[in-house]
């Protein structure tokens, strides 16, 4: 069943693996092979919004937010901010995507940048241009944070990965597979013991990541 609230889980993937599964599953939905400044792209912008690979939940790339009339994806509810009426950050909880394994976490996230923006968000990634990619998602509103930071980070991440080889490892399988612990759609007694145990730990942290809102 979807569209029903799954424990929040921590799902960190090496960058090596998560590179891997960028490449396969472009190369099985797109028929292309991403180039490791095109794999920059989306490396960065995963850990841009996350907090970094080791801090993912759920195996959502890219923190994408769940909407249950748009979308038949289960969810976990997480910390965020947002701006209020006098454009200042709040905190605040949301709804975001929860997938049971790593590979259907990249199949959405590519799909989501595929066809956003009229095909100018994907374009950005083959052209392999951080600040072309902010912008373009800037413009369908995917953050709320100022361009020029967004933009800041971007080029700050696509460069330093580039300078490692987390590239190379995930051509020559130089990496530990993740096994997909996220549960979707558990409604069993233990999955609903951990529901109660995540709303707990969440009611008690005003906020767990300073993530930009989709």
């Amino acid at each position: 069943m979807a569209n029903q609230e799954v424990p929040k889980i921590k799902t960190p993937v090496s960058e090596a693996e998560l590179s891997r599964a960028f490449i396969d599953v472009a190369r099985d939905l797109f028929k292309i092979d991403l180039s490791k400044e095109q794999l920059a792209i989306l490396i960065a912008q995963n850990n841009l919004e996350t907090g970094g690979r080791a801090s993912m939940y759920n195996f959502n790339i890219g923190n994408i937010t769940h909407r249950s009339q748009v979308d038949s994806f289960d969810y976990f509810i997480g910390g965020d901010k947002t701006r209020d009426k006098s454009g200042n950050w709040v905190p605040t909880k949301y709804q975001f995507r929860a997938y049971p394994s790593l590979k259907e976490g990249v199949q959405d996230y590519l799909k989501n940048l595929k066809y956003r923006g009229k095909g100018n968000v994907w374009n950005a990634v083959m052209s392999a241009d951080p600040a072309q990619f902010s912008k373009a998602l800037k413009d369908t509103k995917y953050y709320e944070a100022d361009e020029k930071d967004y933009t800041r980070g971007m080029v700050a991440g696509v460069a330093a990965f580039n300078k490692r080889k987390s590239y190379e490892d995930a051509l020559a399988g130089n990496f530990k597979s993740t096994s997909p612990t996220a549960p979707a759609g558990k409604t069993d007694f233990l999955g609903q013991i951990g529901q109660l145990l995540n709303k707990f730990l969440s009611a008690i942290a005003e906020l767990e990541h300073d993530n930009f809102i989709k």
